[in-house]
């Protein structure tokens, strides 16, 4: 059972009735109706703030996932291969001029405003530059690493909630010789602030490089 069911559950079948108790017993309109026979007026008073409570709950629910957004992100070398479960290995070898190579597929979705702002950093080594086609705007070279910018893939307008998909290769080619070196990564949202992830359900997989056999 999803977490979210589980939540609302509770929430429904204890949290609001708690508080409807306590409510109805400090303050009850419907004791001031006439025509309301008193033997109804507890159970009309209770129903009504349940109601109201549970309309509230409801609404915060929906606030919430209006601005709720979702990032996958799954490195891979082939298309069989691609499961966030797996964490490949790229080798610069020798035998192909230290070059390497793999994909990335990411898919966003959630409230479109939220999703422009939002950049992911694959961190890179030293030891390795990486080679993006200039055919792919939203990834670029930084001296930290690769920077995905989707706000290029994006509509420039509008707030409402959107679900995007988009692969890219990101080659590689080593600029040391020490064939030792190896090294794990994982792609990490780029926070302006601390609060910027908040709302945010970032899953990836890692993928392991290196320099050499």
């Amino acid at each position: 059972m999803k977490k979210s069911i589980i939540v609302k559950i509770f929430v429904g079948a204890l949290i609001i009735p708690i508080v409807s108790l306590f409510l109805i017993s400090k303050f009850n309109l419907f004791s001031y109706f006439d025509f309301i026979p008193v033997d109804y007026r507890f159970e009309a008073g209770l129903g009504s703030y349940m109601f109201v409570l549970d309309a509230i709950y409801e609404y915060i629910v929906a606030l919430i996932s209006d601005r709720y957004t979702k990032i996958t992100f799954i490195i891979y070398k082939s298309k069989n291969e691609m499961n966030i479960g797996n964490t490949p290995t790229v080798v610069c070898s020798e035998s192909n001029s230290g070059v390497a190579s793999f994909n990335c597929n990411v898919i966003l979705e959630g409230n479109l405003k939220k999703l422009r702002k939002i950049k992911v950093l694959l961190p890179l080594p030293l030891w390795v530059t990486s080679q993006i086609s200039q055919d792919d705007d939203s990834i670029s070279s930084s001296t930290e690493g690769i920077i995905w910018n989707f706000s290029k893939l994006l509509p420039s307008n509008g707030v409402y909630q959107q679900s995007i998909e988009c692969t890219s290769k990101v080659p590689l080619i080593k600029n040391q010789n020490n064939n030792t070196l190896s090294i794990k990564v994982r792609p990490q949202l780029v926070k302006k602030h601390c609060w910027s992830a908040w709302g945010i359900e970032f899953k990836s997989n890692k993928v392991v490089i290196k320099n050499g056999e």
